[in-house]
């Protein structure tokens, strides 16, 4: 349920409304339909609409008013008013309100604490606590001897257990991390080849994929030239010879750099395959 935050005019308004039509001394079973309507009054004077307070809004604010005049909080009770004459018109419902509540129906609103009851109910005077001194306990002739060296001894031994036992965990830990060492190391070098292979098939698909656009451009320029080379000047046809020449030179120099290092992986290759097939 969403709280509208009341105003001074809407305090003063509920008051009113309260002073002819009070739902706190409706007859049983009518109180419900008084607060009702008295919500739907308050809503119609605000906001132009008679559903825009609810009747336990209504409800809550009027108890609140009365708890905040009984008990002399007038910094909240005169918080959303402005002037004097507000706080003292604000005040003279108040009163009027409270003079014509009979005193059961008021006390019925307030609310105690069950906790308050509870440490009230079984609160004892301090003249009723009595500090007896202490007595000395009778020394018995069959006691028991003295174990604190037993003890002693006992938790020694614990001691040098738990060191032991911390020892032997430190050991066996250490022993595993190097255990794990080689392990994560392959699993990292796994890893580096996996990525270096799938980089290697993009790395390819890319290239192919380049080459075939090469080639259709080629393709078209052939064609162009079928069709067009006697309306080309020959200056046209020489810078264009100079351009081509110089791809070809590219693209040997390339394929052959890519011979080389594709040579050199191969041979990396086998020496890794050597290594892993030796003991088989």
């Amino acid at each position: 349920m969403k709280y509208t935050k009341f105003t001074h005019e809407m305090d003063v308004f509920l008051l009113e409304s309260m002073q002819s039509t009070n739902p706190l001394l409706a007859p049983h079973g009518t109180r419900l339909a008084a607060w009702k309507e008295l919500a739907s009054q308050l809503g119609r004077k605000v906001c132009n609409n008679a559903e825009a307070c609810t009747w336990q809004i209504c409800r809550d604010r009027a108890k609140a008013l009365l708890h905040m005049h009984e008990h002399g909080q007038e910094k909240k009770l005169y918080k959303n008013s402005s002037s004097q004459q507000e706080n003292k018109r604000k005040e003279e419902l108040l009163i009027a309100l409270r003079k014509s509540i009979p005193e059961k129906t008021f006390l019925a609103l307030k609310k105690v604490s069950p906790n308050k009851k509870l440490k009230t109910a079984h609160a004892m005077p301090a003249s009723a606590v009595v500090l007896q001194p202490l007595r000395p306990l009778p020394r018995q002739e069959n006691a028991q001897p003295n174990t604190q060296p037993l003890l002693s001894s006992v938790l020694n031994a614990l001691k040098t257990e738990s060191s032991l036992s911390k020892g032997m965990n430190e050991n066996s830990r250490k022993r595993k991390e190097m255990h794990e060492e080689p392990q994560n190391e392959l699993k990292e070098m796994n890893r580096v080849i996996e990525r270096s292979i799938q980089l290697d098939v993009e790395m390819r698909e890319k290239d192919t994929r380049i080459r075939h656009e090469e080639l259709d451009l080629h393709e078209k320029l052939i064609e162009y030239l079928n069709t067009n080379i006697n309306n080309i000047s020959s200056k046209f046809q020489h810078k264009l010879l100079q351009l081509i020449e110089r791809k070809l030179s590219f693209d040997m120099e390339q394929r052959k750099k890519d011979i080389e290092l594709r040579q050199e992986e191969l041979a990396v290759q086998r020496k890794l395959l050597q290594l892993l097939t030796k003991d088989e």
